[in-house]
């Protein structure tokens, strides 16, 4: 065997290895799909609500093999108050709150809440400002892949629930009030389809070269061995 020969049976070797790992690399996809939503509040610890809808996965893809749900808010909260007590001691103001993504007809739902500090009311009157985002909490219920797969699209209902700032509940309920208040809360909720891509001829053509040289190298090396 010359050694152009053993140079071109090593290449289709490379060749082969490349073409097959990259078609095994390329079998699974992802798909996202992102909706946003926002509430305005005057009134802390008001119920909002509103349905996102998404679109199905498409079947012509390939063949769906996980579903992966994600929730995300940040809330911003601003209140002016004034306290009656002649009680020079300060008291928290602690922002509360929830907000919970559910998949309509199924019992799945993604959450995420708020218990933070934001702040310490003094006895004269001032002003609190508060920004954080929510906090993930352990999913709920069970995904069902085949609602994905149906026609019509999914739907989740975002509920927001109880979220503004609050004194601490030692206090009296006349030591300290509110004069003005509002939050705003502003989100996303992704759904991430996986699946297993049906192979397009021009992969399905380069994973038969692949195999072909990996064979024809296999041929040859057993030929010179002999």
């Amino acid at each position: 065997m010359t050694a152009t020969n053993i140079l071109a049976n090593r290449f289709a070797l490379a060749l082969g290895a490349m073409a097959v790992l990259s078609a095994a690399a390329s079998a699974q996809l992802t798909v996202k799909q992102t909706k946003s939503f926002e509430f305005n509040a005057a009134t802390f610890g008001q119920l909002n609500t509103t349905d996102l809808k998404f679109n199905s996965f498409d079947s012509k893809l390939g063949t769906l093999t996980g579903v992966e749900v994600t929730l995300n808010y940040n809330l911003t909260a601003n209140g002016n108050y004034d306290r009656s007590s002649s009680n020079p001691q300060p008291t928290e103001i602690r922002a509360y709150g929830s907000v919970n993504a559910s998949l309509a007809g199924s019992n799945f739902m993604v959450s995420r809440s708020m218990n933070e500090n934001a702040g310490w009311a003094m006895y004269q009157p001032d002003s609190v400002s508060f920004q954080a985002p929510g906090r993930q909490q352990p999913n709920s219920g069970n995904l069902d892949l085949n609602r994905f797969s149906q026609p019509g699209g999914v739907t989740f209902k975002v509920t927001e629930q109880g979220s503004g700032l609050y004194f601490d509940e030692s206090i009296q309920a006349t030591d300290a009030f509110w004069l003005n208040e509002s939050t705003r809360t502003v989100g996303t909720v992704e759904v991430t389809y996986t699946y297993n891509a049906v192979p397009e001829p021009g992969t399905m053509i380069a994973m038969g070269t692949g195999i072909f040289g990996l064979l024809r190298s296999k041929s040859v090396l057993k030929k010179r061995s002999k």
